[in-house]
């Protein structure tokens, strides 16, 4: 066991991809599904790349995480550094503090796993947890940031709201990628179809207390942009471009920031990324002052009207590690080709693949 007495500056990374459902139930255990323990157990070296000489990245095997870790090192050309891969065993959880520990998203459930180890919490640690879920929350983002997004608490407003729309998007509160969307289209989708989407949304009402609904966009390409809170305010990161189908995330490209501006600009004009990226400091930093240390993301897409016109739509808020920026982690600094980053399912596990991509970024379809 490692003890960690007189070192508490290091930090403790750990994965938890399965954040957004644990924000959903707020328990202090959960089982999550079987995907995200596994996603959990395969990927859960990826914090590696946040990490400094000196952290400790906690894993389920460390030889198999360090193993993964230099492998995207020696594709992707970063540079390795001196991380501390343990077990929860290999730790003396009494010398460490609430503030030492870096999970890929802060909520009840990550931080009660690491109490009941020993780490030391304080009581005002909750009021902090209750803060985080709440900005969280697509509530939230849809009553500070969204200007197309409504969030209703009861069946009758969804349909009146759907009704009326025809074509829409519905989406939970709390969600992990992809799993809490619904895509209704009144006019084309089959009389069961739309039975077993009222059936979910009742659910998640129920549950989860409300449910956000948006215009269905004729959507051309996504982009995030990646920011990090800190005590003294927010400092803006980077560009994530990016790929989802269906809402569910697909893959990133690799490539420096000169290269991601100047594609996202047949879009977005240089000045106009400045200016939103602007915009979410100027909407976020009182808010996250003081409450949330720690990287976040906010997500976009460019829209087309049926004119042609180029609008831009925020798509999500999140308050956690995205795979944005662990694609600025592994990206090249100079101009070296693009590449592609994704994860892929094998059937029994899941792997962080990393290579070549289309020159021709013309359409979101090459990204």
């Amino acid at each position: 066991m490692i003890n960690t007495r007189n070192k508490k500056t290091k930090r403790f990374f750990v994965f938890n991809p399965e954040h957004d459902i644990s924000l959903a139930y707020d328990k202090d255990v959960l089982t999550p599904p079987h995907a995200a323990r596994l996603l959990r157990a395969d990927l859960d070296f990826i914090p590696a790349f946040f990490a400094e000489d000196g952290d400790v990245v906690i894993v389920n095997d460390a030889d198999k995480a360090s193993e993964h870790y230099e492998h995207v090192c020696g594709i992707t050309e970063t540079q390795k550094k001196n991380i501390f891969f343990l077990t929860t065993d290999d730790v003396d959880w009494k010398d460490v503090f609430f503030e030492q520990l870096v999970p890929w998203g802060m909520d009840r459930t990550i931080y009660s796993e690491f109490a009941r180890l020993g780490m030391k919490t304080e009581q005002q640690d909750e009021n902090k947890l209750k803060a985080i879920r709440k900005i969280s929350s697509r509530e939230w983002t849809v009553s500070n940031l969204q200007r197309k997004s409504v969030f209703v608490e009861n069946i009758d407003d969804l349909k009146k709201y759907v009704d009326e729309k025809r074509r829409c998007v519905i989406k939970s509160p709390w969600s992990s990628t992809g799993r809490g969307v619904r895509y209704v289209n009144i006019d084309s989708a089959a009389q069961g179809e739309l039975a077993q989407t009222e059936r979910w949304a009742i659910n998640v009402l129920k549950q989860q207390g409300g449910i956000v609904a948006e215009p269905q966009f004729n959507k051309i390409v996504d982009f995030g942009m990646e920011f990090r809170s800190t005590e003294n305010g927010i400092e803006y990161t980077g560009l994530s471009l990016f790929n989802t189908v269906k809402g569910a995330y697909t893959g990133n490209v690799l490539a420096d920031e000169v290269y991601k501006s100047l594609f996202l600009s047949k879009f977005v004009s240089v000045e106009k990324q400045e200016e939103l990226s602007s915009l979410v400091i100027s909407a976020l930093e009182k808010t996250l002052r003081g409450l949330y240390e720690g990287p976040f993301g906010v997500d976009f897409m460019v829209t087309s009207s049926d004119e042609g016109e180029f609008k831009i739509e925020i798509a999500e808020l999140n308050l956690r590690y995205t795979m944005g920026h662990l694609a600025l982690a592994i990206s090249p600094d100079d101009n070296r080709p693009p590449k592609l980053m994704r994860i892929s399912f094998d059937g029994s596990h899941y792997h962080l693949l990393v290579s070549g991509m289309p020159v021709d970024m013309s359409s979101k379809n090459d990204l």
